[in-house]
């Protein structure tokens, strides 16, 4: 490791599964922000990742390596040469940072890190699998899930939920950090919205089970009946939209829904600033970014009741419980015929997104514990 100015220059090896922008949010969008940032201050850093369609022409701060899967069961890439890449590497650098437990490239960079020299940090990205049956996921976690999270000499959760569920496993408090997730608050800002007639509702990922966007149409082609001025703009793709979208036309209700297969993550806050209540019905989350970014836009939320996302959401939307679309329904009328609770959710929404997630701070407290992690490897050899 060297030395610039009397700062840190940390070489940095990132192993994830997919990148923005072949995969437009999530996990992806996460890697290829932090990287950008870590690269712009000033270190080395190099993504080990499953090859993309989207990715001709997009211009990037730091390295990239990718390679062809040989299958992608339920969205999770399978590329066995990524391993020898990695087993190759990663004595060139001063840490391993892989993103999800969930992912067979975190498997890999576990492995790696099993039989080689490099510390490893895992960031987790949320406990569940949005893709994967309970039955195989009830197999995975205390196995391969288990031996994965023990392989990293830290593992970076958002919440104390998350790290609960993580210590759940039989991992050591000790080997746990809690970094918030954030988004970039000068980018996504609030600015002052004109009254309008209709009420516009966003929703914002992948086309995936884990998050409900069966509920939502239901929801939305009920809450239509009581108020005919919503409409609802979906914004993502994935393995389900066929079935969204014969879900829409079976409820009549197409001329109201909108979907957007795919916009720039630098476009998202007119996105957001457009619409009137963000609306997230998954299963199960992590800290999704999206929820941070419309709040930062200044829009009320309307979402799952989970956890992790009581502190975030609650006073500034409508938490609903989990597969219910008459309780979405029910928030959705409430919120839409409420301009003055509108206004009110959004302001306090966007203030403890600006005082408590910013991605700057985030991205300061993940290079401060690499340090740490650094400095007790070194004094362990």
């Amino acid at each position: 490791m060297l030395t610039v100015s009397g700062g840190w220059h940390i070489r940095i090896l990132r192993i994830v599964s997919d990148l923005y922008p072949h995969v437009v949010g999530g996990l992806g969008l996460h890697a290829h922000e932090i990287s950008k940032w870590q690269s712009e201050h000033g270190n080395e850093v190099k993504v080990i990742s499953i090859r993309g369609s989207k990715t001709n022409g997009f211009k990037r701060s730091y390295e990239v390596q990718e390679f062809n899967s040989i299958m992608k069961p339920k969205g999770n890439a399978i590329a066995p040469s990524m391993l020898s890449a990695i087993l190759r590497q990663q004595g060139d650098f001063d840490i391993l940072h892989a993103h999800s437990h969930l992912f067979f490239s975190t498997n890999m960079g576990a492995f790696a890190r099993r039989i080689g020299d490099s510390p490893l940090v895992i960031t987790n990205h949320g406990m569940i699998s949005t893709n994967m049956p309970k039955w195989v996921q009830d197999i995975y976690m205390p196995t391969i899930a288990k031996w994965t999270l023990e392989s990293a000499e830290r593992i970076i959760c958002y919440t104390k939920e998350d790290a609960e569920a993580v210590m759940d496993l039989g991992i050591g408090e000790g080997r746990i950090a809690i970094i918030h997730n954030g988004v970039d608050i000068e980018l996504f800002s609030p600015q002052y919205r004109e009254p309008r007639d209709d009420v516009r509702l966003v929703w914002s990922g992948r086309f995936v089970p884990g998050k409900g966007v069966d509920t939502l149409i239901d929801a939305f082609a009920l809450a239509l009946k009581e108020n005919p001025k919503l409409h609802l703009l979906l914004v993502g793709d994935g393995p389900q939209k066929d079935q969204i979208e014969a879900q829409i036309a079976r409820l009549k209700v197409q001329d109201k829904v909108t979907i957007n297969t795919y916009v720039p993550n630098n476009e998202m806050p007119d996105v957001y600033r457009g619409s009137s209540i963000f609306v997230l019905t998954s299963h199960y989350e992590g800290v999704p970014r999206t929820i941070l970014e419309s709040m930062a836009c200044g829009l009320p939320v309307i979402c799952t009741d989970l956890p992790q996302l009581r502190p975030i959401v609650g006073g500034n939307g409508i938490l609903v419980p989990v597969y219910s679309a008459k309780g979405f329904a029910e928030a959705i009328v409430a919120l839409a015929s409420d301009e003055s609770m509108r206004r009110r959710m959004g302001a306090s929404g966007s203030e403890l997104i600006r005082r408590s997630y910013s991605w700057d701070s985030a991205m300061r407290e993940t290079i401060e514990l690499y340090k740490t992690v650094i400095e007790e490897r070194k004094r362990s050899r």
